[in-house]
């Protein structure tokens, strides 16, 4: 017979372990920029979305990639360990479904010194963190 403890037991709190601070984009303007550590798939609502872990300045973060304007930056993009990435959110949009998306500013440097080409920056541009 499983007990509850047996089941929970491998499992840590957010910010215990080897797992780092997630990041959280609640605000216009909220950025985060640091050196990719780690690319991990995670699950959400039984979709798989990238999760990056970042060295910054702050210490390392985790960022769940699940909005569909920062997930398709990062498929168009795909960011590898090592590069340096900047991401901003720039702006909130609605859909037509009425639904508010988040618009994001990815900026990525890749390990080799090379620049990748995004489609044009706003006025503030998460390059400006790298």
């Amino acid at each position: 017979m499983t007990t509850t403890d047996d089941v929970w037991s491998g499992f840590n709190p957010p910010g215990s372990g080897d797992f780092p601070e997630p990041h959280k984009f609640e605000q216009i303007g909220s950025s985060i920029a640091g050196e990719i550590i780690n690319i991990r798939r995670a699950e959400f609502d039984g979709k798989a979305i990238p999760e990056l872990w970042l060295t910054t300045a702050d210490g390392d973060r985790s960022v769940l990639c699940g909005q569909a304007n920062l997930m398709t930056q990062l498929l168009e993009i795909r960011p590898i360990i090592g590069d340096r990435i900047a991401i901003q959110y720039v702006k909130p949009e609605k859909t037509s479904g009425g639904y508010t998306a988040k618009i994001f500013d990815v900026e990525v440097k890749r390990a080799d010194g090379s620049t990748v080409d995004p489609a044009p920056a706003p006025a503030t541009s998460a390059a400006d963190l790298l």
